[in-house]
């Protein structure tokens, strides 16, 4: 199934290509003639074949067939969506959800198989509208801050930890909320793009007890698609002047991917953090970009593939598995239907009972 992700969740901005320690060395491959559609669909082949970091957690795909197979369709290629569609049904069977291309029409993931996310950005809308969030508000690029009149709850909503994201900006919006009671982090909606850098810079704010471990990294060392590293171990640590010290309730689902799951598993390291709402996509760290066509060409082409493996502590693979929630709360289609958001109005009761101490 081929999803284009909503413009809530990722940006509609052009990408900028930037290096990342998450990412794997790459080779300077050509992308050939502007006008050859079969150059840019061997060209995603070469880079994934370089450069994909997971081929290591499904070892069961012939890769060569694979290719092979979808060849046949690229040469006899006429138009540009054929291409897209070439490109993304090759990739689909790499048999997780980390790849991702991006054109002008969006983010779409040729691997997707269909979740429910308990997150509707309508319903969503009308509680701001309608809650005590309302009164006081702070926006910025990537996200909201909202809090009660009383002070004594906030609320930071991240649909997006792309490109636009920025993490010295939102340790700035935390400020906001930095004298509640109690803080609910919604991240049901961010399964966009982002990095490991990001990430972990973020995390710093809601670490209270630091240098604890949250997963394990295994990097690809060579041009062998098994050629992997021995994991390494990443800790959290606190970043910025001060740290939230209350109880934080962290919404997750199926929308929940890319930088915003490595945040998340980073995030429940500490004692004061609760996950609510349900499993996560499972698709951590979809952080390098490689553009496959020409700038001046059509339709700009952006492909993403995972820098690393992701290990949990016990080292068990993340890549295709979502992380569970401490409190799963159910979701249904009806709920939405309803105008009721299940997660959203479990987490304010925990943190209300809970800032009172109950």
């Amino acid at each position: 199934m081929v999803r284009i992700i909503s413009a809530l969740s990722v940006a509609s901005l052009p990408v900028v290509l930037a290096a990342s320690i998450s990412c794997s060395a790459s080779s300077p491959y050509s992308v050939g003639n502007p006008d050859s559609l079969y150059s840019e669909f061997v060209l995603a082949w070469d880079l994934t074949n370089a450069n994909h970091a997971s081929f290591v957690t499904n070892p069961g795909t012939d890769w060569d067939e694979v290719f092979s197979r979808w060849r046949v369709q690229a040469l006899t290629l006429s138009d540009h969506d054929e291409l897209l569609a070439v490109i993304t049904g090759m990739l689909a069977e790499l048999g997780n959800g980390q790849v991702l291309l991006r054109t002008s029409q969006g983010l779409t993931r040729p691997n997707d198989p269909g979740f429910f996310e308990n997150f509707d950005p309508v319903v969503w809308q009308s509680y701001t509208d309608q809650w005590g969030f309302q009164y006081w508000q702070e926006f910025f690029d990537f996200g909201w801050a909202y809090v009660t009149p009383d002070s004594t709850m906030g609320y930071l909503f991240l649909p997006d930890m792309g490109d636009r994201y920025s993490w010295a900006d939102f340790l700035f919006m935390t400020v906001s909320v930095r004298e509640c009671s109690g803080v609910i982090l919604d991240l049901r909606a961010s399964g966009g793009t982002g990095d490991f850098i990001s990430a972990y810079n973020t995390v710093g704010r809601f670490v209270s007890d630091g240098n604890r471990l949250a997963f394990y990294r295994q990097f690809r060392t060579g041009p062998g698609r098994y050629d992997m590293g021995e994991p390494s171990p990443v800790t959290v640590t606190k970043n910025g002047s001060w740290q939230f010290d209350v109880p934080i309730v962290v919404l997750v689902g199926r929308g929940t991917a890319g930088a915003a799951e490595l945040l998340t598993l980073m995030l429940e390291t500490q004692d004061n953090v609760i996950l609510m709402g349900d499993s996560t996509f499972g698709a951590p760290d979809v952080s390098c970009a490689y553009l496959l066509n020409d700038v001046s060409y059509n339709d700009e082409t952006w492909l993403y593939l995972p820098g690393f493996v992701v290990y949990d502590t016990e080292m068990n693979v993340q890549n295709g598995f979502g992380i569970e929630p401490d409190i799963s709360v159910p979701v249904s289609p009806g709920d939405f239907a309803a105008g009721v958001d299940p997660v959203l109005e479990t987490a304010v009761e925990y943190l209300t009972l809970k800032t009172r101490g109950q």
